[in-house]
């Protein structure tokens, strides 16, 4: 606290013994007209005080005294002084002390710096943490001309040591004594060795203490055999395969893959999952109603790619997408690339009706010596006719 300035002021006074009686930081009056033009000297200098300037000091005249940054005034002690009848002031020896900061005190810590019975302004002190604490804030303080210390008083807090150890390996922690709470490092492996565990710890509690997440991970060499898959390809280029690689494979034209398509290295020299293989692409035995194979030494239960297989529909059906075609003919199928037949043949039950009779009669055509231009002919007057018949029928249903 500061004793504020104010401006000299004058009271009549009846005697020496009467001063003025105020309180630290409050203003004075002026002298009544009335008063003598008579004057004091120049009031007396107070340490760490500062006054108001005036040209003249007439009798009655207070001053009030105001302490410099970082002093304040003393308890009980008046910041006034008066000039008496006698041309002379009343008397004040000291006013301002230094400000004075609390005692600061750190938990887990001790103060480095020499250890002071008070602490004034402009004192500094520096903290330091016991062992497994850290520090919170600044390790030192400066005791301000308000009594408050800047930066404010830090505080020690549990931490975790220095990170477990990494043989042919280093963490990112530096050379740290101390980690706070949630810290994190990574941990890295020279060239040529693969790191088995995790890759980062971090400092956490146990609800009391404070511990690292875990162990150090270990830098170890490992190498995987170079994986082969026959009728198959890797996409890597790669020649060494060390802990954590992974490779993906595919299989060529008419292979199938069989197994995981991507593996990695493992820390015991194997792939996991295990390497798949390439087997050939094979179509399953095909299911045709109606009909069956030409040749039953044909008939089992899977097919190698481009393999085919000759069918016919039993007796009464016909393929009903191929109606040119004589009942006694036969189609084949053959299995594709992509493990599916051809299109598979369907066997319909055949019919007696006029339009059917007239279409197997066609069917007959392509089979006798008839010319070219005539057979042409004939189908178009087929085709005609089973139009007719077809519009007939569709005239009924009105």
């Amino acid at each position: 606290m500061w004793c504020p300035s104010s401006t000299a002021t004058t009271r009549g006074w009846s005697s020496p013994s009467q001063p003025p009686t105020s309180k630290c930081g409050t203003s004075g009056t002026r002298p009544s007209a009335s008063a003598p033009s008579r004057r004091c000297s120049y009031p007396p200098a107070l340490a760490y005080a500062d006054r108001s300037d005036h040209r003249e000091f007439l009798v009655g005249t207070v001053v009030t005294y105001s302490c410099s940054p970082g002093y304040t005034c003393i308890p009980g002690v008046s910041p006034h002084v008066a000039c008496f009848t006698n041309f002379t002031w009343s008397r004040i020896s000291e006013l301002c002390q230094k400000t004075r900061c609390p005692k600061p005190v750190v938990e887990n810590g001790k103060q480095i710096s020499p250890v002071e019975t008070e602490y004034t302004y402009s004192n500094r002190v520096v903290f330091q943490c016991d062992p497994d604490y850290i520090l919170r804030g600044s390790e030192g303080i400066v005791c301000r001309s308000d009594g408050m210390w800047h930066p404010p008083v830090p505080f020690c807090d549990k931490s975790c040591g220095r990170p477990p150890t990494l043989m042919n390996g280093l963490h990112n922690g530096g050379m740290k004594e101390y980690f706070p709470y949630e810290s994190q490092v990574t941990y890295s492996c020279g060239d040529g060795l693969s790191l088995i565990g995790e890759s980062s710890i971090y400092c956490t509690s146990d609800g009391v203490n404070l511990m690292w997440s875990g162990p150090a991970p270990q830098c170890k060499v490992f190498h995987c055999p170079r994986p082969q898959v026959e009728n198959g390809r890797m996409t890597t280029t790669r020649q060494a395969f060390t802990y954590g690689v992974a490779v993906q494979f595919s299989c060529k034209e008419s292979y199938l893959l069989h197994g995981s398509r991507v593996s990695q290295c493992q820390d015991d020299n194997t792939w996991n999952p295990p390497v798949p293989s390439c087997q050939p692409v094979q179509c399953s035995k095909p299911d045709v109603q109606n009909g069956r194979m030409v040749n039953a030494l044909d008939e089992k239960m899977w097919y190698n790619v481009n393999e085919s297989i000759t069918f016919k529909c039993s007796p009464g059906y016909h393929f009903s997408d191929h109606w040119y075609l004589p009942t006694t003919d036969s189609l084949s199928i053959t299995c594709s690339a992509n493990g599916n037949w051809t299109a598979l043949p369907k066997c319909q039950k055949q019919s007696n009706t006029e339009e059917c009779t007239g279409a197997r009669e066609s069917k007959e055509f392509l089979h006798c010596d008839v010319p070219l231009t005539e057979l042409r002919t004939l189908l178009e007057l087929k085709k005609l006719y089973l139009e007719i018949q077809k519009l007939k029928r569709e005239i009924k249903k009105l």
